[in-house]
């Protein structure tokens, strides 16, 4: 008897690389969305490593707009890249105006026979697929009406990735996680009584984020072709679970946990995640570790990345979260200072002297001229600004555009080179002709004397104001606070007594935010028998729950890293002092609460763990391994030159309060400069300065001697490498 043959299900995906939106106009009026740079890296690419890296064998790219570009980037991956681990078919649905057009031109081609994976072609993530997808088969194969499993990651309302576009609020059977309601508002949610009367337990959630991926069942592009209503998934979700007669089919949803996943689909949304890139929380997805047709990126301090042949001068400086790609030049030796600070900058820019750009995003072989300003930007391809040009917050500026010299741009203006004929403001993911303007006729009051640009106007439908929101690059979180604070104090609820709200103590963000962390360092700076610092928790852990903590408290970088620093020393100080005495970890966490002013703990008198004199040694080791441990969580705060003199003078004067702990003093310096949080120039500059004091005491001035040697040893060392770059 000849044995049965074995058969492999195929995994598929299907990628909807269209948005069918023009969130990104004017970039988009020239290429696809899917191929906009993300941190140098095409966003259809993040998409399509994501489902190699979980083993998918087949996905199909439904394009629209700029389809040949698609088509051509696909076949280049197809022979270098990722297409070489996974197949990768375009599919041209010209006519689609909607995702349900595009799975309803799949069902006609009849490609797809088995479970696949439903995702856009702007997800970066980096979780695993694997016991999610066999979690919906066993689910599907008890039950065929279980034919859909939605994705979220938990997400508080206040979080950066939380741009108010899909604020969602899910009702979930307790048992199964069932779907049973799904609703996207802005302001109000309205859940049916009728779920609540007919269970005893329901959980309702407001904390997630949908990540636009589904599980599905090989049925699904069928209902869609049965139902031209369908313009959407949200559209066969919301219906289905109404019970529209079409389906009965049943949806189910799984919360991501310790994993990103989030979708680049407004310009807020793409700059939130390209600062998450940069600070590796979408680890393997980095700069250093995911590179294309380049080597990966050389990665320093400070979430700074460089591609190679990447040319500094003496006169740059790249604060933090920056990555700058391939044959860039940034600023000129000798000439004012090129400042760089959470932005990302494409391969072959040139930027010259006295310019800072902040949290701006600037596409390949773009030139910026000197005494240029660049806050929360995106520049196109090919973009030319020429001398003294401003250009202010949330600006968006197309392909070629030139601008300048000696112009301020104002916030949120969006400048093409070219204009779309007539009726092409409605949809940018659409194939659409462009109006090439002849050579002289531009918006000079707009673009410059020299410039060459056109204002793009979004229209937008009257009844269309939700969608205009998301065509700016701005950050609604802050405003959907206000507006809940207002629907309050609006509320007639006479129930509530006014007097009693007088009478109550309000609780100030930055004291509720001190409490979390004294506990929080408290669990974390405890040591072992042998009094190394206890490894159980890393510093990931703590960084995740600073930046929960953060958000959640509207607080600024500045007063977290502050926080973090005193308590550090106030806690670290407290353990050598309680435990050394055979205290406890709960009495060193009461007796660091109880101090009404965190700074003030450094006036209390130095113990050490013993009365013998390695006592002196072993303290140094206590606050060495802490500052080892924390110096990612300050290397994410600490950025600019302002930050550095704070920190240093924040130091100083505890050490000099308290002369028993200057042992310590160089012990520290020497471990925060190896692990980046202090730089070499900054360390010089403090050190430079304090010296000169006329009016130091002798305590300041013991603690100069005593890194003295260590600052002759930087000034070497910066010396020898400058002597290295002149060669």
């Amino acid at each position: 008897m000849s044995k049965k043959p074995d058969f492999k299900e195929v995994l598929q995906a299907i990628i909807v690389a269209d948005s069918f939106n023009s969130r990104f106009a004017p970039l988009t009026q020239t290429k696809p969305r899917a191929l906009l740079p993300l941190v140098n890296v095409p966003l259809l690419d993040y998409t399509l490593e994501f489902l190699a890296a979980n083993g998918v064998h087949e996905a199909y790219v439904l394009c629209c707009s700029h389809a040949d570009q698609i088509q051509e980037h696909i076949n280049v991956i197809n022979t270098t890249g990722v297409g070489q681990r996974m197949k990768i078919t375009t599919c041209h649905t010209a006519e689609s105006l909607s995702v349900g057009d595009a799975m309803r031109e799949i069902h006609r081609m009849g490609v797809i026979n088995s479970h696949f994976i439903l995702v856009t072609g702007d997800l970066v993530s980096n979780f695993q697929l694997g016991p999610l997808l066999q979690e919906h088969k066993a689910r599907y194969k008890a039950n065929n009406n279980a034919f859909i499993t939605m994705l979220f990651q938990e997400c508080q309302p206040n979080h950066h990735l939380r741009t108010g576009e899909e604020d969602i609020a899910i009702a979930v059977e307790s048992k199964t996680d069932r779907l049973l309601h799904y609703s996207q508002s802005d302001t109000d949610i309205n859940i049916p009584i009728s779920l609540l009367v007919e269970r005893n337990t329901l959980k309702l959630r407001y904390d997630l984020l949908n990540c636009h991926t589904a599980i599905c069942a090989p049925v699904i592009p069928a209902l869609f072709e049965d139902n031209f209503d369908y313009q959407s998934m949200d559209d066969l979700i919301t219906q289905t679970l109404e019970g529209d007669g079409i389906s009965s089919g049943q949806i189910f949803m799984h919360c991501l946990k310790n994993s990103y996943a989030a979708r680049a689909s407004n310009l807020t949304s793409y700059a939130a995640i390209s600062k998450d890139i940069l600070r590796r929380w979408t680890y393997p997805l980095v700069p250093d570790v995911f590179a294309l047709d380049h080597p990966p990126a050389r990665r320093k301090g400070k979430h700074i990345y460089l591609q190679p042949k990447v040319v500094l001068s003496r006169a740059c400086v790249l604060e933090r979260d920056v990555a700058v790609g391939d044959s860039c030049q940034i600023g000129h030796d000798g000439q004012a200072e090129t400042r760089v600070r959470g932005s990302v900058i494409g391969a072959r820019t040139r930027i010259g002297h006295g310019c800072m750009l902040v949290d701006s995003f600037v596409q390949s072989d773009v030139t910026i001229g000197n005494n240029c300003t660049l806050t929360k930007v995106i520049l196109g391809q090919s973009v030319t600004l020429l001398d003294n040009v401003v250009v202010e917050p949330g600006c968006v500026i197309g392909d070629e555009v030139t601008l300048g010299p000696n112009i301020t741009i104002p916030a949120h203006t969006k400048i093409s080179r070219s204009l779309p004929e007539v009726d092409a403001w409605s949809d940018d993911e659409t194939e659409t002709e462009v109006l090439k303007t002849p050579e002289g006729v531009y918006d000079v009051g707009l673009v410059g004397a020299k410039g060459q640009g056109l204002l793009w106007h979004d229209a937008i439908d009257e009844d269309d104001a939700h969608e205009a929101k998301y065509r700016q690059w701005i950050d609604y979180r802050p405003s959907l606070i206000a507006e809940e604070a207002a629907a309050a104090d609006e509320s007639d609820d006479d129930d509530f007594d006014d007097e009693i709200v007088e009478q109550m103590p309000l609780r100030d963000d930055r004291e509720e935010f001190y409490e979390i962390m004294v506990e929080l360092l408290c669990n974390t700076l405890q040591t072992d028998a042998s009094g190394a610092l206890d490894t159980t928790v890393t510093a990931d852990d703590i960084a995740l729950e600073v930046t929960g903590n953060r958000s959640a408290m509207h607080l600024s970088p500045q007063e977290v890293w502050m926080e973090i620093i005193v308590l550090w020393w106030c806690v670290s100080s407290r353990f050598c002092w309680v435990l050394g005495a055979g205290g406890s970890c709960s009495s060193v966490c009461a007796s660091v609460r109880c101090c009404p002013c965190a700074i003030l703990l450094l006036l209390n008198p130095w113990c050490y763990r013993g009365a013998d004199k390695g006592s002196d040694s072993a303290t140094a080791m206590y606050f060495h391994q802490g500052a080892i441990l924390l110096s990612p969580i300050f290397g994410n705060y600490i950025g600019t030159e302002a930050d550095h003199r704070t920190m240093m003078t924040t130091l100083e004067a505890a050490f000099a309060s308290r002369p028993f702990a200057q042992p310590c003093f160089l012990k520290l310096l020497h471990t925060l400069y190896d692990q980046d949080v202090l730089e070499e120039d900054m360390l010089l500059q403090w050190y430079h300065d304090a010296i000169l004091q006329p009016d130091a005491d002798e305590v300041h001035r013991s603690l100069y001697k005593q890194v003295e040697k260590f600052m002759d040893w930087l000034e070497e060392a910066e010396s020898e490498s400058g002597d290295e770059s002149e060669e």
